[in-house]
């Protein structure tokens, strides 16, 4: 393969490979905003239907049943769940101590108290440290599928049964990810989605909550959607009615003009799941042979979505050379999707999780104090990601083929990096 192109090489991957365009946005689905009845659409409060028609697809193609609510980020999602689950002033709620921070984050605006809870080694919440947590004041369990891997259900379901909690899922990885046939979001009380950025089916901003109860959407539905023509008159339960017009003072609903984009991505979103996890199987069978390098592991039963790849990288079977130089060999080789995870790490990191005394404006008086020495788990799997991304298309095998190139170049010159 040559040199390495850190030291002057030629790179591994040529350009048509380095770089994946995500989300596939049909041409013709800008096009059609031409049509006035369409530009109608976008600038009207629901999209006259619009948004409820993507709420209902959403349900449909992922094959969730219930019910569904669009909202303008995954963040007031997570905000508009935790409120119709009834959490509130002093609630304890487990949380993953390996995720990304706005899973948590929104529970400190209901006055909650988060409890981190430690990782598996596939950096998902762990099961027994679930039960380990578990206080009188502990009202909920909020789970993450992180990567688009599903947590290990069967277990976390059974923990929870016996102390009579809801489980909560943040599934904004996990599009359409299945375990033991049931689709991840389906699970418990509730889950929501990120419909952000660069997420399996994004609007650019946006966000899914979903449940099997309809009184607890019309619970969301108070914290996210004051005055909707839509569905206020859908708010049935005479206790909530009163309330179905002024809400509870906020506006969380999605722009019309993002569930445009997210429709579109909808109705491919089952070949993009089948051709992701294509690639992901490549990148399991070819770079687990690899030494230093070990692939996720995916529980028994599951089918994940594969928002990404999660490598765990080990120095010392490669001579003790730090991910960090790893991965700028790798990214050289034009591999320049490769990644070390930063935002999406241990909550220790953050301060908002460490108890310390104003920790930021209005922060909630009572505070849980967490220490890194308490999640080995959750810092050990952060040590060790190297995130790749997964690609789905005609050249999707191409694009996995070019990175694994390049990752075996710098794998088998790695004495050069010494």
């Amino acid at each position: 393969m040559g040199s390495l192109a850190i030291s002057g090489g030629d790179p591994a991957i040529a350009g048509p490979y380095r770089t994946f365009a995500h989300p596939r946005i049909d041409d013709g689905d800008f096009r059609r905003l031409a049509d006035l009845e369409l530009r109608d659409q976008v600038v009207s409060f629901d999209g006259l239907g619009l948004v409820s028609r993507v709420e209902d697809t959403f349900r449909d193609v992922l094959g969730l049943g219930g019910y569904t609510m669009a909202t303008n980020s995954g963040t007031s999602a997570l905000y508009a769940l935790y409120y119709a689950a009834g959490l509130g002033e002093g609630d304890e709620v487990l949380v993953p101590a390996y995720t990304f921070f706005a899973t948590a984050m929104p529970l400190f605006r209901l006055g909650c108290r988060p409890v981190l809870v430690d990782s598996t080694d596939n950096g998902n919440i762990h099961p027994a440290d679930i039960r380990r947590k578990i206080t009188p004041a502990t009202k909920a369990v909020v789970i993450t599928h992180m990567w688009g891997v599903p947590c290990d259900m069967d277990e976390i379901l059974a923990v929870a049964a016996e102390f009579g909690l809801p489980v909560l899922e943040d599934a904004s990885h996990a599009h359409g990810a299945t375990y033991r046939g049931t689709v991840a979001g389906a699970f418990g009380s509730g889950a929501a989605w990120s419909l952000g950025a660069k997420k399996i089916v994004t609007g650019g901003q946006g966000g899914i909550l979903h449940s099997p109860d309809g009184e607890f959407l019309e619970r969301a539905f108070l914290v996210s959607r004051a005055n909707d023509k839509q569905h206020d008159r859908g708010i049935t339960s005479a206790h909530l009615q009163p309330y179905a017009v002024t809400g509870s003072g906020f506006n969380l609903r999605i722009h019309p003009f993002s569930a445009f984009v997210v429709e579109g991505q909808l109705r491919s979103l089952p070949q993009q799941l089948t051709e992701r996890r294509e690639s992901a199987a490549f990148l399991a069978r070819e770079l687990g042979r690899l030494p230093g390098l070990s692939v996720p592991r995916v529980p028994d039963g599951a089918e994940p979505a594969w928002y990404a790849f999660p490598l765990q990288y080990d120095p010392e079977a490669l001579g003790g050379l730090p991910r960090e130089d790893f991965v700028r060999a790798v990214v050289a080789e034009g591999a320049v999707e490769a990644d070390i995870p930063g935002s999406t790490c241990p909550l220790t990191r953050f301060r908002a999780f460490t108890g310390e005394d104003g920790t930021y404006p209005a922060a909630p008086v009572s505070r849980i104090t967490h220490d890194e020495a308490d999640f080995p788990g959750a810092h050990r799997f952060h040590a060790g990601i190297v995130k790749l991304p997964v690609w789905y298309g005609e050249q999707r095998l191409a694009y996995a083929r070019a990175y694994v190139d390049a990752i075996t170049k710098v794998v088998e010159n790695v004495k050069d990096l010494l």
